[in-house]
């Protein structure tokens, strides 16, 4: 039993490592991912990494390439809009139910992610900067109770890591006090949900729109 329970931990280690790596764009569309190759730079053994490229192919952020590798999926510029529209709409509902109940907001825990997202984003890692992105979006998310929509859009958060990896030259700094995200949190906290609505819409499709500009497909 013991032996299980250290195993599954090394495969939920291996997991998490790959797709932040995926979230953060270390890895571009198309390329290899194998286990012989990435056991000796993430400093895990091959068992549990193979069993992690299994979870991320699941999770279709991957693809079976072979009998013994894995593909970094890619997505055309039609598809990545369609897939933003789609969260801007799940989102904005989310938040307007949230902030039509009188329940109370767990506001500082959000502060924190934005903060270690501006630290990042401030000391020019924008790969981790992308992951405090993911994880800002899905945690209030699942605040409506409804993880099933957290999920899915942190799946597409992990999803557009390999596309903007190769857009990094081209990211358009932003004054971190005048973030999306910033105006965001001052929308909650005033529980203005027009206005928190207005807010991360803009963010999730002017974000896709610039992306989807700079690329080719």
């Amino acid at each position: 039993m013991t032996q299980s329970v250290e195993a599954l931990d090394y495969t939920n280690q291996a997991f998490a490592i790959l797709r932040n790596k995926i979230t953060a764009g270390d890895f571009k569309p198309g390329e290899v991912l194998k286990a012989t190759a990435l056991a000796p730079k993430l400093g895990v053994s091959q068992t549990p990494i193979r069993e992690a490229l299994i979870r991320l192919a699941e999770k279709d952020y991957v693809e079976k390439n072979g009998s013994r590798s894995y593909i970094i999926k890619q997505f055309n510029k039609l598809q990545y809009l369609q897939l933003s529209e789609i969260r801007a709409d799940l989102e904005a509902k989310i938040v307007r139910t949230l902030l039509s109940e009188e329940r109370e907001l767990d506001l500082p825990s959000l502060v924190t992610i934005f903060e270690k997202q501006r630290v990042a984003m401030d000391a020019g890692n924008y790969g981790l900067g992308l992951i405090f992105n993911r994880d800002f979006h899905g945690h209030y998310l699942r605040w409506s109770g409804i993880p099933q929509v957290a999920d899915f859009v942190e799946n597409i958060c992990v999803i557009a890591g390999p596309i903007l990896s190769n857009l990094r030259e081209h990211r358009v700094t932003t004054v971190m006090d005048n973030h999306f995200h910033s105006q965001f949190l001052k929308a909650l906290k005033d529980r203005d949900s027009d206005r928190a609505v207005a807010i991360i819409r803009t963010d999730i499709i002017e974000n896709a729109s610039r992306t989807c500009a700079l690329m080719h497909d």
